[in-house]
């Protein structure tokens, strides 16, 4: 998705377990000259496909920016008010 914050991706073989891939694919890619075009990769990527591996994402969607930014943004005050409270306390026990 564009825009989306992508928090980890993995590659999984075809019995869905983990996997590096498979030097075949560096090959696949390998030209004379230059970079690979966009349809040797597309036919790259098919091929993986067709033995059985996927790509898993974990991401955030752009849309959830704002109430992630807000969420973090209470997360700190919180901990910013729980910490002046407990220095004020702290001191005030000293003083007396």
């Amino acid at each position: 998705m564009p825009g989306a914050w992508v928090t980890s991706q993995q590659t999984l073989n075809a019995a869905g377990q983990p996997a590096p891939v498979p030097s075949s694919f560096a090959e696949c890619l390998r030209t004379e000259s230059g970079p690979p075009t966009l349809q040797q990769v597309d036919r790259c990527v098919a091929d993986l496909g067709a033995l059985g591996y996927q790509q898993q994402v974990t991401y955030q969607p752009a849309g959830n920016f704002w109430a992630l930014q807000w969420a973090e943004t209470g997360l700190y005050l919180g901990l910013t008010l729980a910490l002046t409270g407990l220095c004020v306390w702290w001191l005030r026990r000293r003083l007396s």
